[in-house]
């Protein structure tokens, strides 16, 4: 900004934002000065704005990664916590035979030493998750313990497939999931002649993101 002093004296002219006033006059030059420190300041904020929010998406992405990253080990250490227990059971008759005591048991020593999360009903859980997907490179690891507690209560292989598929698909959340199944959603969608509506109330619930894969009749 070029700010030109006149000189009440002689009318001299020069330019505030380079020299000093030669009368001695340094009115402009400091207020020059000031303004150019306002627009630093501005310029300043502004970059820690941007700063300020890419550091913020950095910090969000690696919650959700690390959020990702425990739930996909999660629902591995259930899988194969299924896994040897189930090869344990089918190691013989006297095994298959302990059935329930095998789990209470299980459950009393591993709560007493890891804390909740291993009783007898999640570890049937476990078991279930198991002798369901039993091959764990056709598990979708993009959904989390918890939704899988909920497939497991879809007694029919192709409603739990679909349900897997379009979880995984839809990103939704645990909880719309479990309300996916409770309000029979697969079953609605194959028997109605007016798909549309069933989809548009079901995408109310779970915000839907992606379009979706009709079941075969």
């Amino acid at each position: 900004m070029r700010i030109i002093c006149r000189s009440k004296k002689n009318g001299s002219r020069y330019n505030a934002a380079t020299a000093i006033c030669p009368t001695g006059c340094g009115t402009f030059q400091h207020a020059t000065m000031e303004m150019a420190m306002h627009e630093n300041d501005r310029s300043l904020s502004v970059n820690i704005d941007v700063l300020l929010g890419q550091l913020r998406a950095l910090i969000a992405d690696a919650r959700k990664e690390a959020k990702r990253t425990v739930d996909v080990v999660q629902v591995r250490t259930c899988w194969e916590i299924g896994r040897h227990i189930v090869e344990f059971e089918q190691g013989g008759q006297a095994r298959a035979a302990y059935g329930k005591k095998l789990l209470l048991r299980l459950a009393e020593s591993l709560t007493g030493e890891f804390g909740k999360g291993f009783d007898d009903r999640n570890l049937r859980n476990m078991r279930a998750f198991y002798q369901v997907f039993p091959i764990w490179h056709a598990v979708r690891t993009e959904l989390s313990w918890t939704h899988y507690r909920a497939l497991l209560r879809v007694t029919s292989k192709e409603a739990r497939e679909w349900y897997v598929n379009e979880s995984a698909l839809q990103n939704w959340s645990a909880r719309a999931l479990d309300r996916q199944i409770g309000t029979l959603y697969y079953e609605r969608l194959l028997l109605s002649s007016d798909k549309a509506s069933v989809e548009a109330e079901a995408c109310r619930a779970a915000l839907c993101t992606h379009q979706r894969v009709h079941p075969d009749p």
